[in-house]
């Protein structure tokens, strides 16, 4: 998957790539695959995260247009996040990337096994 890109607009893409393929974006991102979820809500789906680590990720997924933020003016207050049409563009990756996961966490986890107990 060479490209034919250079310079500034190779860094570019390197830093949206860094940030989409951090582990918290691409869980509060999964999260929001299926509609709008309140800040909370994402907070008790996404374990061990904190949230001070939420609120950054989320910031930085609304800066790069793929999340937006809406306050919620019910008792009690909330604010609920919601994909924008770029960030729904990234569902099918992402479903395509859990479904991996699942498929091969069994293996992944016998090859971790296999080497722990070689390098030991």
């Amino acid at each position: 998957m060479k490209s034919s890109r250079t310079g500034k607009d190779d860094i570019a893409r390197r830093i949206l790539l860094d940030q989409l393929a951090d582990k918290w974006s691409i869980l509060v991102l999964g999260e929001l695959c299926d509609g709008p979820v309140r800040f909370n809500e994402i907070k008790r789906c996404v374990s061990g995260l904190s949230q001070k680590t939420l609120t950054q990720c989320l910031r930085r997924l609304e800066r790069n247009g793929l999340v937006a933020r809406r306050v919620l003016m019910s008792k009690p207050l909330g604010v609920e996040y919601a994909l924008t049409p770029l960030g729904r563009s990234l569902t099918a990756p992402f479903e395509a990337l859990f479904a991996w996961a699942d498929e091969h966490l069994s293996e992944m986890l016998g090859a971790q096994a296999d080497f722990d107990q070689r390098a030991s």
